[in-house]
């Protein structure tokens, strides 16, 4: 089976991903869980095919080079994916991320209303955390989506890669792709600020000065949209400060507490009907949040996290999916 035969079986399977291996038959993860694609096992000279196919000549220098490239790929059929060529002990290997079908609303989703409102602000920092896997380009997606059907704004995006494809309606979104586009995550977002923009989507936070910069942005009247990889809105606090020596911390936090409008974390469960369904911890900067942050007190926020403000914690989101039987 070529390329886009394996593309087809895997969107007629919901697969989120295809891992290709020598002398192995393909495999598809399917809600989460690695299953047979059937059919017979793939040989080198099909995985060569495959790597030939996608590897422009750059990447095929770099996987020489280093033993792994990536590459963004368009089927025949519309379907978008991102492809990792690597090799292990001599042969080549494939993993292929297949990229979601037009952009889910946050209703569709499930995004509590109180994160969805964030969508609304003129400035301030959003985070969406967790890990791999688990959504957080998916629900920043339809956050842009809903801003570019209602607000008239200037929208710059650096993502890594690029996930979801937004046509223009009454935003103007210009998307840039790392590696493509711009060189890094950094410079994209230097490059963001001098392109007069409104909303700011910047795709991972990886090192101090993309959070310097990122918390600057915020701070002077921008909306800005990132993720982080942490399991729940706490970490995400303290990664956020992690980036920072020492020396650097009170000024971090005190920007921290200034710019952040709120945190969501995110994990996906299996759907009892099929699929899977997002669980949300959330966490808003009320006064007690804000000065626990300045104080550094990170550890103590959990203590003053109530319904009341609109945050949640994951064991109320997942009570909350039981009772409307969808886990």
């Amino acid at each position: 089976m070529d390329l886009d035969g394996l593309l087809r079986l895997a969107r007629e399977k919901n697969a989120s991903d295809i891992h290709l291996q020598e002398w192995m038959i393909p495999a598809l993860r399917v809600n989460g869980v690695l299953v047979p694609a059937g059919g017979e096992e793939i040989n080198a000279t099909q995985i060569q095919d495959i790597t030939e196919k996608v590897l422009s000549p750059f990447a095929k220098q770099d996987f020489f080079r280093n033993g792994d490239a990536d590459a963004g790929y368009l089927s025949a059929d519309g379907i978008l994916t991102r492809i990792h060529c690597f090799q292990s002990m001599g042969s080549k290997c494939v993993s292929i991320r297949i990229f979601p079908q037009g952009i889910p609303s946050m209703e569709s989703l499930r995004i509590p209303l109180a994160f969805c409102k964030l969508a609304e602000e003129e400035h301030g920092l959003v985070v969406v955390s967790g890990p791999t896997g688990s959504g957080k380009s998916t629900t920043l997606a339809a956050m842009i989506d809903a801003i570019n059907n209602t607000r008239p704004v200037r929208v710059i995006t650096i993502e890594d890669p690029i996930e979801y494809i937004h046509t223009s309606q009454k935003a103007m979104i210009a998307q840039r792709e790392v590696g493509k586009d711009c060189p890094s995550f950094l410079s994209g977002l230097r490059s963001a600020l001098r392109q007069d923009p409104d909303v700011i989507l910047v795709g991972e936070l990886r090192d101090r000065e993309s959070v310097a910069t990122a918390l600057m942005a915020a701070e002077t009247g921008h909306l800005v949209f990132t993720t982080l990889h942490a399991g729940d809105v706490v970490e995400a606090v303290d990664r956020i400060m992690q980036y920072f020596p020492a020396d650097m911390q009170q000024e971090a936090r005190n920007q921290l507490a200034n710019a952040l409008l709120g945190i969501a974390a995110q994990k996906l469960l299996p759907r009892k009907q099929g699929g899977r369904v997002a669980a949300f911890e959330l966490l808003f900067p009320t006064p007690a949040v804000t000065n626990l942050i300045r104080r550094g007190a990170i550890h103590e926020i959990r203590n003053y996290m109530h319904a009341s403000d609109g945050m949640q914690a994951f064991d109320d989101a997942i009570k909350e999916l039981r009772r409307f039987r969808l886990v």
